[in-house]
This record gives structure tokens, C-alpha cells and sequence, in this order.
């Protein structure tokens, strides 16, 4: 066996070496079952594959047996067929060590791949006992450091991956048509099992490159740092190449011979940028850099936005202010001096002011031309701490030491304004308002009564900060309402005139007085109910109930009355004569509900006269000599039909007696050129009667 000597690429491997432990690559960790991982991609012309298997013991033994490859067509012309599979190589794997001898020179990473697969290993047979377990440590690293360092050559080179037997291009793929392609290990299964791979795609899912991102660069002492986001990348970009324009912009070229693995790992938020150092001579000349990504098929992206940075000496002076002065408690005068050797590096100057050392400092002046020594601020804070700044042409900025200057203040803040709030049923007071505009307010003082004209007290120690407060009330004491106030106060005491008084109505928990019944009537209508009005002034309507005397029912509503209306109920909606227990709920604004009225029992009294017969009909027939009767009625304890008629001018008599189950008639004993009427009604089990029909002349 051929073993090529590793020290030329000595160097390359460990660099590889740490980018693909720090990275996240596309391929599984040894610690994962075995599977062969797949990419495909397409330029409408020709499908390429991409693979890897997902840890050092299943690369180690396809790079012997190899890999089968399948492609399976699902669809054509967009509707699904019978999968037609087509085997497009039986053995897919490394190529000879003399075919690698041939290309061993084109680039170090052909170098690097020949190595890993065909390197010198520590050889072990089946007696363990024969073999140190330092040797079987060793050889397990070696291998673990060849899976990285073959599969990171790969990513690196579509050439390299193709003669490792992890590429392949499917230039019969028809434009019509879906596939399902299956990398298969042909490794034995007592060896190594290990899942397929398996990936979805046709001619038509051509997807072009995004551009990388969050592109900048910086210059200092000579060094340019370029920087991307990487994570926006990681699943389209394996690698990246920086290039450089020297004329402008005019042409790029590339700063490194090796692309730039994407080292993104979603747990480390650190390796979110990737970060390039590039070396220029310090001549004041524009340096223009882009950025442009690698895809796991050596395909480049389109290039990032183009970041400009000119290469000059580095600001150093620091600014010191050499005076502020108060003028009459109305404006701060800042003077400082520049300095005489660097004044040509100040682009330009800013002024800083924060409300304490500790707060962020806001700019209230910038683009301050490199020649000023002076500054006016016409709106000071009562505190007051100033920062200069030199900003060169980088935007590389130099700060002083703060210079602090507190202005007389005994101006109060303006009172503040949309005081509201409310109280829940437990008692809680939320309060809320807008934030003064004062900017020297350092918070608010909150007041409360319990009545409106007595004295109110202050409920917070500390000033609030915040543009809402919370308290709480006792809902036990017999005041519905409660009172409240706010005053600004700023940072020397000053306090505002408090606000006008805001009244909050507590939420109403004590239910109403009950009521009694007055009177109760039974009648052959219903039951006719009175009683007397609540003592409570908030009752909002009076609820009133029933259930049968004779039944564990739960009380169900008739209805409500509205406070106003009569006092007065006709229960008419019972359908039967059983006795019903009544009681009333009083029920005030709040929802509040009174305790039931002492129930009273009352039903309606059956006098035996049940509805009539609504539906009753007739029709005479003149060819048959009779008229023809029918009529229906839904009560279930009829025992028979009383059939009355009037023939003529005569009375009204009982003519005939019919059965329950009847419901026509046919009269036969009738006259030509005689008006008839009929009339009937229902006789019940109990004895009760239904009203007369209604007349029906024929």
C-alpha cells in the first residue's frame, strides 16, 4: 500500500481539524445510528447527489464495499405513476490509489483525502488479548481524526468528493418527471447496518443562492477584520471566500487559498459571526471587500454587499474638556482644547450627556466640525454629566472623562395628566398615567381619601417610578367609593400641584334585601303571584322560580321582572294541574343576588274544560250523496268523540258518539238544498270535557 507522508499537509489538517469539531456540519456524529445522509441538488439540466455516511466505522467500511445508488420515479407530467426504480451504480466508492496518485498534486485537500482513506493503520485482529488497549484507543482516534478530516476535504471540493465515492450526477433526469434517489450501503449487514439515504427532487426544483449577510469590515493599525453572519447561512453555505478589490472595485481578488468552513453551532451563540483578518499596508488607499459562499457542490453564490474601509493611521489622542461653565442656570458652555499633532485624524466631534456617571450617554451634538473647541447646551438637565468625542474616518471613536454640572432648579414639574384607575371585587386599585414630559422628573407621589373633602394621604414611601401603581382598599367598610391624587416630584424635591381628584367606585359585594310574597292565587288560568318591594335601593329586577311539589327537580326561572314594572306575576305556563312551590330572588346592579323568598305553594285549578278541537274539517259530496268529516286532537286520554249537529234552523243535538281511535266521519243522512252545522268535542279519562269546535257549515 502506497502511504503518502502527512507532514506537507500537517498544517491543513489541523486547521480542518478545528473547523469541523467547532463546526455544525450536515453529517451525523459518531455517537448517532448509522445512516447515510443525503443533498441533491439541480441546475434544470442534470441532478446532483451529495452523501456521507454519519460516522467513522460505517465511512471506514463503505470506503471498501462502497455504495449502491437507486433512483425511483414517482411522478411524470405531474401526476403520481407506479414507482418505476433504476439502479444508477452498484458500487460507488474511493477510487484507486494510483487514480489518487495522478490528481495528488492539484491541491492540498487531494492530499489530505488520499491520506485519510489510505494512510498507514494500526492493524488488530480478533485476539484482543494480543492488543494493548492504548493501541485500540489510538487506532479509534485515528480513525474518528480521518472521518473528520476526509468528509471536511469533501465539503471543500466537489472534485475531492467525487473520488471519495460521495458524488454523484444524474444527467438522464427527465424535466417531467419526480424522483426519489436512495444511497444504499453495500456494506454486509454483520459489519454495519445503516439506514439509506433518501432525498426527493426533479429537474424543476432549481433554487438559486441567497447572498450572505451582515457583511462589514473594519480597519485598525493596519489590520482589516471582515465579518459575516454565518447562521443565516448554514443551510445553504458549507464554506466561504473572501475577496478584496484593491482598484476600487474595478476587480476582486480572493485572500485565501482555502475556503472558509461555516463553523455555526446553534448552542453557541458566540459562532453566530465568522470573523477574517486581512493584512493591508498603511498608504490611505480604499479597500473594498465581499463576501461570496460554497454550497456542499463547489457552487459559488452571488456576492454580499460590497463594505469599504480605507486604510490610514490610527486615531490615538484622547479628548479632554477643559471647562464647563453654568451660564445664569440657563445653558452649559463646554470648551476643550485640540490636540495639535492629530488634529488632521478628527473626521469630525460629538457631545455626550447623561442624567448620572451611571446612565447611558445620549448624543446631543454630533457632526461637529474637527476645528470647533466649543459648545453650547440650551436645555441642561439638572444633573448634568458631558462626554467629548473625536471620530476619525473609520468611525473609530475616542471619549473623554465625564465633566459633571448641576444646574439651580426650584421649578416644580408639570402635574400629570390621564389619572384614572379602577377597584376589583377583591379590593385591588390599579392607578395609570401618562409619563411627565418633564425630563427631570424622578418619579410620583400618590394621595387617597376615604371621602372626598377630608384630608388626603400620601401611600407611598419612595416616589414611584413607573407610570402605574398599585393599592388595595378594604371592601368591608359601608364608603362605596374611594379618592385619589398624584403629584410629579423631580430630582431636587420640587413637587407639582397634586391632580384633580379621581373617585373610584368599589365593586358592590353585599346583596340586595330579600323580598316576600304578598298574595298567592290559584285559578282555572294559572297561578296569579304579589309581593313586596325590596328595601335595597340598587335592585335591578326580581327572579322568580318554581319546581313541582312532588319532585327532586332543582328550581328552574319563569322570569325576571324588571325593577319598576308591577309586583305582580300570572304564572300561566304550566301545561299540567300539579301543585308548584314559588319563591323570588332580588337581584341589584351588581349582580348581586338576595337570599330566596320564603317559598309559597300554588297550581292551576282544573275545571274539567280542556282546549277545543282546533283542527276540524268537512266537505260535501254531491255525486255520493254525504258529507265527509275529519278533524285531529293531540291529548292521549280521549275516550270519545261527542259529534253534534244542526240541521237547518233546528237546535244543536248530540248526533252521534265516537270512538277515540275515529277521526272522520262520514254523514249519509243528509238532504239536498240543506245547510248542516256540526260542532264536537272530547270527553277525557278523568271525566273532563274539551270546548265546543268551532262551527262548521256545510
Amino acid at each position: 500500500m502506497i502511504v503518502y507522508n502527512i507532514k506537507p499537509y500537517k498544517l491543513l489538517l489541523i486547521i480542518l481539524f478545528s473547523f469541523f469539531m467547532l463546526g455544525t456540519n450536515s453529517y451525523a456524529q459518531e455517537d448517532t445510528p448509522s445512516a447515510i445522509m443525503v443533498r441533491s441538488k439541480t441546475d434544470g439540466e442534470s441532478i446532483k447527489l451529495r452523501w456521507a455516511p454519519s460516522n467513522p466505522s460505517l465511512w471506514w467500511f463503505t470506503n471498501q464495499y462502497g455504495y449502491k445508488l437507486e433512483r425511483v420515479t414517482l411522478y411524470r407530467d405531474g401526476k403520481s405513476i407506479q414507482p418505476e426504480t433504476k439502479v444508477l451504480a452498484d458500487t460507488l466508492k474511493p477510487l484507486s490509489v494510483e487514480e489518487w496518485a495522478e490528481v495528488i498534486h492539484d491541491s492540498n485537500l487531494f492530499g489530505v483525502a488520499a491520506q485519510s482513506i489510505y494512510g498507514e493503520d494500526v492493524t488488530m485482529d480478533n485476539n484482543l488479548s494480543q492488543v494493548d488497549m492504548v493501541t485500540v484507543i489510538n487506532t479509534v482516534k485515528e480513525r474518528e481524526m480521518r472521518f473528520a478530516f476526509a468528509l471536511s476535504a469533501a465539503d471543500q471540493s466537489i472534485r475531492v468528493a467525487e473520488y471519495s465515492g460521495l458524488y454523484y450526477e444524474d444527467h438522464s433526469a427527465n424535466s417531467n418527471e419526480t424522483y426519489l434517489y436512495r444511497v444504499i450501503s453495500n456494506v454486509p449487514n454483520h459489519l454495519e447496518m445503516a439506514a439509506p439515504g433518501v432525498v426527493v427532487t426533479g429537474l424543476a426544483e432549481v433554487k438559486n443562492l441567497p447572498k450572505v449577510q451582515e457583511v462589514q469590515a473594519q480597519y485598525r493599525n493596519g489590520m482589516v477584520e471582515v465579518s459575516w453572519n454565518q447562521e443565516l447561512s448554514v443551510f445553504n453555505y458549507i464554506g466561504f471566500w473572501i475577496e478584496r478589490s484593491d482598484d476600487k472595485g474595478k476587480s476582486f481578488h480572493k485572500i485565501h487559498s482555502n475556503p472558509i468552513v461555516n463553523t455555526f453551532d446553534e448552542t453557541k451563540i458566540s459562532t453566530r459571526y465568522l470573523v477574517k483578518m486581512d493584512s493591508v499596508p498603511l498608504n490611505y488607499q480604499t479597500y473594498k471587500y465581499r463576501v461570496l459562499g460554497v454550497d456542499a457542490f463547489g457552487d459559488i453564490g452571488p456576492s454580499s454587499r460590497v463594505v469599504t474601509i480605507k486604510a490610514s493611521k490610527e486615531l490615538t489622542a484622547i479628548p479632554i474638556i477643559q471647562e464647563v461653565v453654568n451660564e445664569d442656570n440657563k445653558q452649559v458652555r463646554i470648551e476643550w482644547e485640540l490636540p495639535k499633532d492629530q488634529r488632521n485624524l478628527i473626521h469630525h466631534q460629538e457631545i455626550y450627556r447623561a442624567s448620572s456617571a451611571e446612565d447611558q450617554y445620549i448624543p446631543i451634538a454630533k457632526n461637529l466640525s474637527n476645528k470647533s473647541t466649543h459648545y453650547t447646551d440650551v436645555a441642561p438637565l439638572q444633573s448634568n454629566y458631558y462626554k467629548l468625542a473625536y471620530v476619525d474616518s473609520s468611525n473609530q471613536i475616542s471619549y473623554s472623562l465625564p465633566y459633571m454640572v448641576t444646574m439651580v432648579d426650584s421649578i416644580p414639574p408639570q402635574i400629570p395628566v390621564d389619572f384614572r384607575g379602577k377597584v376589583d371585587r377583591e379590593g385591588k386599585v390599579t392607578l395609570q398615567w401618562t409619563e411627565s414630559p418633564d425630563l427631570d422628573v424622578a418619579g410620583y407621589s400618590i394621595f387617597r381619601a376615604n371621602k372626598k373633602h377630608e384630608e388626603f394621604v400620601l401611600r407611598n414611601g419612595k416616589v414611584v417610578t413607573t407610570t402605574y401603581y398599585l393599592d388595595s382598599v378594604s371592601m368591608k367598610t359601608l364608603n362605596s367609593d374611594i379618592y385619589y391624587q398624584i403629584a410629579a416630584v423631580d430630582k431636587v424635591g420640587n413637587m407639582s400641584d397634586k391632580s384633580s381628584i379621581i373617585q373610584l367606585a368599589k365593586p358592590d359585594l353585599i346583596p340586595p334585601a330579600p323580598t316576600t310574597f304578598k298574595d298567592v292565587k290559584s285559578t282555572s288560568d294559572g297561578v296569579s303571584l304579589t309581593w313586596y318591594k325590596s328595601s335595597s335601593n340598587d335592585v335591578a329586577v326580581y327572579a322568580l322560580y318554581r319546581k313541582k311539589v312532588e319532585s327532586s327537580e332543582n328550581w328552574s326561572l319563569v322570569g325576571v321582572r324588571p325593577i319598576g314594572d308591577s309586583l305582580l306575576w300570572n304564572d300561566q305556563s304550566m301545561a299540567d294541574f300539579e301543585s308548584y312551590y314559588y319563591t323570588l330572588v332580588v337581584m341589584d346592579r351588581a349582580k348581586n343576588e338576595s337570599t330566596p323568598a320564603k317559598p309559597v305553594r300554588g297550581k292551576r285549578i282544573d275545571n274539567k274544560i280542556r282546549a277545543a278541537i282546533s283542527q276540524f274539517s268537512g266537505k260535501l259530496d254531491l255525486m255520493q250523496k254525504e258529507i265527509r268529516l275529519w278533524w285531529a286532537y293531540d291529548r292521549k286520554d280521549v275516550v270519545k268523540y261527542m259529534l253534534y249537529r244542526q240541521v237547518g234552523d233546528g237546535n244543536l243535538r248530540l248526533y252521534k258518539e265516537l270512538s277515540p281511535v275515529d277521526t272522520e266521519f262520514i254523514d249519509s243522512a243528509i238532504q239536498t238544498g240543506v245547510i248542516y252545522n256540526y260542532r264536537i268535542r272530547a270527553v277525557m279519562l278523568d271525566g273532563a270535557q274539551s270546548e265546543f269546535s268551532k262551527i262548521l257549515q256545510i
